[in-house]
């Protein structure tokens, strides 16, 4: 599933979104367990404090508030369902790094997206990347692994977890597009601009982020915030992920 060779990375500080990397090609689910343990569910309202408190932003490009768009896919949902969907269609050929999330260090990705989904109380997460891919072999494989995990009496979060594979183009990162594509759709943007926190997936109030946002959004419910830990780094640190 994974070539051979795979990029190398790069890293200045210590290693957070690739750490194990320098060991292994990709993480499967017992390194990852090793490393980062298994994430707890947390209270909405928690994640939403300690997402303020360091002023995470998305790294899709827009760098808009995390902690705003889980409150308003919250408000929009009340008591029904809502989506988490993970934008890992990266159209732009001169960024790979959600491609490299999601094929060596998956599970980094989707402990951000259920640890979300949980507080949510989401019918299910959705990870959309460029299909016949890499990446969309090793998150499908990541799933599986996770099912095998709670049949083997594990303790993995039951949260449904749904792979698509999209058709790669430029403008297939773009969130209208991304949630046109996964509803089946033809993935161009809307005539109309429509929020993915009141209409997205199946028309359901969505929260849409991209891959290297849920995965760091995993490390700051496993570091927490600057006050209790000195591990976690601001997401407007140099702890981010490049391309070159």
């Amino acid at each position: 599933m994974i070539p051979a060779r795979v990029p190398r990375v790069l890293r200045m500080g210590p290693a957070r979104l690739t750490a194990g990397l320098d060991h292994c090609r990709r993480l499967d689910l017992p390194a990852h367990r090793t490393l980062h343990g298994l994430v707890e569910p947390r209270e909405l309202g928690e994640l939403i404090s300690y997402a303020n408190e360091v002023d995470m932003r998305g790294r899709g490009g827009a760098a808009f508030p995390f902690a705003r768009k889980l409150r308003a896919v919250a408000d929009s949902a009340g008591t029904g369902e809502s989506v988490v969907l993970v934008n890992g269609a990266e159209g732009e050929p001169a960024s790979s790094k959600d491609a490299m999330l999601l094929t060596r260090n998956p599970h980094l990705v989707l402990d951000g997206a259920v640890l979300a989904a949980e507080a949510l109380g989401a019918r299910e997460v959705v990870v959309a990347t460029a299909g016949g891919e890499v990446a969309e072999a090793s998150v499908a494989a990541a799933v599986a692994e996770r099912r095998a995990a709670n049949v083997s009496g594990g303790a993995e979060s039951r949260v449904p977890i749904r792979v698509v594979g999209i058709k790669e183009r430029f403008i297939s990162g773009e969130g209208g597009a991304l949630v046109r594509a996964v509803n089946g759709e033809e993935g161009i943007p809307p005539g109309r601009k429509k929020r993915a926190a009141q209409s997205g997936v199946d028309g359901l109030p969505t929260l849409l982020s991209n891959t290297e946002t849920y995965a760091q959004f995993a490390l700051l419910a496993e570091y927490g915030p600057p006050r209790s830990t000195r591990k976690w780094a601001p997401p407007r640190s140099p702890a981010r992920s490049c391309s070159p």
